[in-house]
């Protein structure tokens, strides 16, 4: 029960902090996820991340997949 407790105070203090400097600028820095689907043999899903750049007006992806049954990227 007090490891719960520290948890969620940790979370709600993380969450205060962040709402506090979360600016349109940091969302524009933030990767967009967008799921594509499940890979041709079906042990994958397949994921792109596109982070936009303000200043150049375009944005770059990057494709990632990951097997279904968990691990690394």
């Amino acid at each position: 029960m007090k490891a719960l407790s520290i948890l969620t105070l940790t979370l709600f203090s993380l969450t205060f902090s962040f709402s506090q400097n979360l600016t349109p600028e940091l969302l524009w820095q933030l990767g967009r996820v967008s799921g594509l689907g499940i890979s041709n043999d079906g042990k994958n899903v397949v994921y792109r991340v596109s982070t936009p750049n303000i200043t150049e007006d375009k944005s770059s992806s990057r494709l990632y997949s990951i097997p279904l049954t968990g691990g690394q990227p």
